[in-house]
């Protein structure tokens, strides 16, 4: 069983993969050449190799045949799923404590969660958000949660657009601050273009 995309090159069973991908042939622009020719390869040899293809939804199916030139009767949806930890929370102490973890006003929040990679557009998620507090003197702040992987400079960013004070990042949150941090927020938003 393979759950990370790759197969191993010795391996002579019988292999199940379980493949998500199809970003690489649909956004080409979002990754340098080499990272981007070597996921292709590699995941292309995997799903031909593997016996049978775990992913995660008809899109990503239709993408690995599309892309991969994989036969679809060997693929699999297995639709991804939450345990009871991810679940709405009825607490207000609770949420306000979560907000002002992050802003000691405990302001109402944007949030933002995943890797900033240059497809899931931050920078631009950092400028409207200091353009929608000038021009609607919303009392929010923004609320990042994930690691900026390919240098977005995001600290000078929000300094030169003068939201510091409105913004809190993180790198990383643990499960059950994730949970808080989902309720506590009034809006969620991942503006990615896949």
């Amino acid at each position: 069983f393979c759950p990370s995309y790759v197969v191993p090159v010795l391996s002579r069973e019988h292999p199940t993969v379980v493949m998500h991908h199809g970003s690489y042939e649909v956004l080409p622009s979002a990754f340098a050449w080499w990272p981007r020719t070597k996921a292709r390869l590699v995941y292309q040899s995997s799903c031909r190799r593997a016996d049978a293809i775990i992913t995660v939804s008809e899109s990503s199916r239709r993408n690995i045949v599309r892309f991969y030139g994989v036969d679809e009767a060997k693929i699999r949806i297995v639709p991804p799923g939450v345990d009871d930890v991810f679940r709405p929370v009825d607490d207000p102490a609770l949420l306000d404590r979560r907000r002002r973890s992050y802003f000691a006003d405990g302001r109402p929040f944007v949030l933002f969660v995943g890797k900033m990679t240059a497809r899931r557009h931050v920078p631009d998620l950092v400028d409207a958000f200091a353009q929608f507090v000038r021009d609607t003197r919303a009392p929010h702040g923004l609320v990042l949660v994930g690691p900026d992987t390919v240098g977005h400079g995001l600290p000078e960013r929000f300094a030169s657009l003068g939201i510091t004070d409105r913004v809190h990042w993180k790198q990383f949150a643990t499960h059950d601050e994730l949970v808080e941090a989902y309720n506590a927020a009034d809006v969620f938003i991942y503006p990615s273009d896949y």
